[in-house]
């Protein structure tokens, strides 16, 4: 079943946002601008997503960094709370890189039947669909590359782009040996959808 992000949902407002849940976040720049075309600027906020996972206890599971925002896909541990990640990832960056980011983000709270293979595969095929590259594997602001390189050695890797939509999100996992990405390998707590903008710092 292909992903595809919902933006009219209501925001659970009942929902706590902690725990082990999944995430699909996107956090736009400040103003629309093409911050994320600079390599090094992408290198340092690549140090700080993993500074701000392991200090708030999630697992980036695919993060994508398009020219003007960002997809994560990301796994929270039993204490840990989205709020705090993304205000933590958000003030660190921001203090290397002033007036970074759009004040708020959207987020999607994966249920328990999707499947985090093909959300992460929907992330890495962002720059195809856009027209920046033919190839995921290409693409140099996506990872984690290990993650990644399961992915190519399951055999989705595409001809096209249509093609590579396609299968995007195809069923099938990674290849023996590679990184599994199911909700239950992670043990992930059941949830409902949301996808809202939440206010981050």
């Amino acid at each position: 079943m292909r992903f595809k992000p919902r933006r009219s949902s209501p925001r659970l407002h009942s929902f706590g946002y902690q725990g082990s849940y999944a995430y699909h976040l996107i956090l736009n720049t400040r103003a629309g601008l093409t911050r994320f075309e600079d390599g090094r600027l992408v290198a340092t906020c690549r140090e700080c997503l993993a500074a701000s996972a392991s200090q708030c206890g999630f697992e980036v599971v695919a993060y994508c960094f398009m020219p003007d925002h960002v997809h994560l896909l990301v796994a929270g541990g039993q204490d840990a709370s989205l709020g705090r990640f993304v205000q933590h990832f958000k003030q660190a960056t921001g203090h290397r890189h002033p007036g970074l980011w759009q004040r708020s983000y959207y987020d999607h709270i994966l249920r328990r039947e999707e499947d985090l293979e093909d959300v992460a595969r929907y992330i890495w095929a962002n720059p195809v669909r856009a027209g920046m590259v033919e190839d995921v594997l290409t693409y140099p602001y996506s990872g984690p590359r290990e993650a990644m390189a399961a992915y190519e050695d399951s055999g989705s890797r595409a001809e096209d782009r249509e093609d590579l939509e396609d299968r995007a999100s195809a069923k099938g996992g990674p290849a023996s040996g590679g990184k599994a990405l199911s909700l239950h390998s992670l043990q992930l707590r059941s949830a409902g959808s949301s996808s809202a903008s939440l206010e981050g710092p």
